[in-house]
């Protein structure tokens, strides 16, 4: 595929797309014999992101794929013959809570004054296509500017973005996408900014971003990590024996001793 920005791909025809991306080198990290091991699995957490951006960056897009589930027990006759009627249609069943879950998270964006604005004069759902030392690479851009990219992540607490932006690797995903970016169109992003959503109501949400000294740093890791594999696309863990010592909560044995 040529490198350029895409704004017309499906999920399906990014996934599909045969180049690295940002959790491809996250199972690098751990080595690269665990990537060329690797299997693709949808969670349940995921799919429900996966509606709640649709629903907010591409309504009309949601509402075409996904129908909502009346709110009776799925062991009824009226829930099966309208998981089955959803089905028939083509369209994705969503729960009744979660639909409506995710048309309040959708809602929320739309009256909150500082998403409006991140999520104006732009493009959805942009795919980055690019050349990176003779690698092709690929990132999916929740919201893409001519000047600067926008994530949506939906959490339990917008408060600990932090914790789980370290835990999930997030400032991975700002690195690797701003190389992309960069090397599409010449120049550093302004910014990276991630909008924490709630998943419950109200449907809170707070934003954040990086500051450059971190975005460079873990640029220098993607690409260290993507020049490791394409050494060795095969090695595993270090099979050398290796030292076994005590935990720092064991280490009161020492005394009794």
């Amino acid at each position: 595929m040529k490198p350029k920005i895409y704004f017309d791909l499906s999920d399906d025809e990014y996934f599909k797309i045969d180049a690295m991306n940002k959790s491809s080198l996250e199972i690098i990290k751990r080595s690269p014999a665990h990537f060329s091991a690797k299997v693709n699995e949808q969670t349940k957490a995921m799919a429900f992101g996966t509606a709640a951006h649709m629903a907010i960056l591409q309504r009309d897009v949601f509402e075409k794929r996904y129908a909502r589930l009346p709110d009776v027990d799925g062991r009824t006759k009226e829930f099966k013959e309208a998981s089955f009627k959803i089905l028939q249609e083509g369209r994705e069943p969503l729960s009744f809570d979660d639909y409506n879950k995710i048309i309040g998270m959708s809602e929320s964006v739309s009256k909150n004054t500082t998403a409006r604005a991140l999520l104006f004069g732009g493009n959805p759902e942009a795919t980055m296509v690019w050349d990176l030392n003779g690698q092709l690479c690929k990132a999916r851009v929740d919201y893409l500017t001519d000047n600067m990219m926008v994530d949506i992540k939906t959490c339990s607490d917008a408060r600990d973005f932090e914790r789980d932006s370290y835990k999930y690797g997030y400032m991975r995903q700002a690195a690797w996408y701003s190389l992309g970016f960069k090397a599409l169109k010449g120049f550093e992003p302004d910014g990276f900014v991630f909008i924490a959503l709630e998943k419950e109501p109200p449907f809170e949400m707070m934003f954040y971003a990086y500051d450059e000294d971190v975005i460079s740093l873990y640029q220098k890791e993607m690409i260290n990590l993507l020049d490791n594999y394409l050494k060795d696309k095969t090695r595993g863990y270090n099979h050398d024996i290796q030292k076994l010592g005590l935990p720092k909560w064991a280490e009161k044995i020492k005394e009794e001793y």
